[in-house]
């Protein structure tokens, strides 16, 4: 289980930067915004995800 959250916390913090890294090249507002909706939807997937007790897909 502990696995399981220490690899989604990776795989997260790689997310992130490489948007981060892709929203600093392409400076519109709108894509920015775009990006941060599309964080916050992958942050509460994966919150769902760990917090399920099957493991697997919902």
């Amino acid at each position: 289980m502990i696995s399981n959250v220490i690899s989604a916390i990776i795989g997260l913090a790689l997310f992130v930067a490489f948007l981060g890294i892709i929203v600093v090249w392409v400076k519109p507002i709108p894509f920015a915004i775009i990006v941060l909706g599309v964080i916050a939807m992958v942050v509460y997937d994966l919150f769902l995800s760990l917090s399920s007790d099957s493991g697997g897909p919902h």
